[in-house]
């Protein structure tokens, strides 16, 4: 289990939800206009 705060321990996920946030949120905030359209374009990212 990882420790908190700790992001050697989780490097992988830290890797993958940091990609994740700079090719789908940052800078396209306005482009989702509900929570659930965010949602269905993350699980479209990942498919």
């Amino acid at each position: 289990m990882s420790r908190k705060g700790n992001s050697p321990d989780n490097g992988m996920m830290e890797s993958f939800f940091g990609m994740l946030k700079s090719e789908m949120f940052y800078g396209f905030e306005k482009d989702y206009k509900s929570l659930d359209d965010l949602e269905q374009a993350i699980i479209n990212y990942i498919d």
